[in-house]
C-alpha cells in the first residue's frame, strides 16, 4: 500500500532559484493501480532463500524524450541508493532505527521510473488536483518486512526527464546531475524526510549534498 506522495524537489540552499510548488499529500492507493494507469513498474523477483541483496533500484524508462541506457542508469541509481544508506547509517536520523537501516541496507529496493511531462502531469492532476507537470513524485510504501530472501520495496520515485532537462538548463548544470539530484531527493522523501520546516530542510538538503558529493556528482 502506498502511504503518501511527496511532490516536487526544492533545490539546494546555495542555488539562486528555488522551485515553487513544493508540497505533499497523503494518499492511499495500490501500486498496481498506479502502475496500470500511468507507468509500468517492473515486477520484483524473489531471491533465493536466505540470500542478501544489497539495497538497489528497479529502473524503468517509460519516455522517449531522451534516449537513455537502462544499464548505465541502473548502475548510477544503485550506487546512489547505496550512498544514501551509508549516509544514514553513519549518522542515523531520529525517525529511522539502526536495526531497520541495517535490514534495508541488505535488501531494500526503490522503484525508479523515467516518464514524460505528460505522464507526470496526469499523476499531479490525479493526486494533487494540479494540472501541471512537476519534476519528481515520491510514493513511500507502507509495507511490513517481507519474508526472508525477498527484496523490501521501499517506494517509488517517478521522474520527468523533460522537466529535469528544463531545470538543468535553468540551473546551469548537467542533466545527469539533475536526474541524480531528483532521485536522491525523491528517495529521501520515501524514507521519511521532508523540508516543511527550516530544521527539516537543513537536514534533508545537507544529506542530499553529502550523498552527491560522496560520488563526485557536481554542478559542473
Amino acid at each position: 500500500m502506498l502511504r503518501a506522495a511527496r511532490i516536487g524537489a526544492k533545490h539546494d540552499k546555495d542555488t539562486a532559484e528555488i522551485k515553487e510548488g513544493v508540497g505533499f499529500c497523503f494518499l492511499h492507493v495500490s501500486i498496481a493501480s498506479l502502475a496500470s494507469r500511468y507507468v509500468s513498474i517492473p515486477a520484483v523477483f524473489s531471491q533465493s532463500k536466505g540470500a542478501k541483496v544489497p539495497i538497489s533500484v528497479s529502473f524503468s524508462n517509460q519516455q522517449k524524450y531522451l534516449k537513455v541506457s537502462k544499464k548505465v542508469w541502473q548502475a548510477k541509481f544503485d550506487k546512489l541508493a547505496a550512498a544514501i544508506i551509508r549516509n544514514l547509517q553513519s549518522d542515523p536520523p531520529a525517525h529511522l532505527k539502526k536495526k531497520w537501516l541495517a535490514k534495508v541496507a541488505d535488501r531494500g529496493l526503490f522503484n525508479v521510473v523515467f516518464v514524460t511531462n505528460e505522464q507526470i502531469q496526469e499523476l499531479n492532476r490525479q493526486w494533487r488536483s494540479k494540472d501541471a507537470p512537476t519534476d519528481v513524485l515520491s510514493f513511500p510504501m507502507d509495507a511490513d518486512e517481507p519474508p526472508e530472501g525477498e527484496p523490501w520495496e521501499l517506494g517509488d520515485v517517478i521522474i520527468s526527464v523533460e522537466r529535469a532537462d528544463e531545470q538543468a538548463q535553468d540551473y546551469g548544470h548537467s542533466l545527469e546531475r539533475e536526474l541524480c539530484f531528483l532521485f536522491v531527493h525523491g528517495a529521501l522523501h520515501v524514507l521519511g524526510f521532508d523540508h516543511e520546516t527550516k530544521k527539516e530542510e537543513k537536514e534533508m538538503f545537507g544529506r542530499q549534498a553529502e550523498v552527491l558529493d560522496s560520488l563526485g556528482i557536481s554542478r559542473d
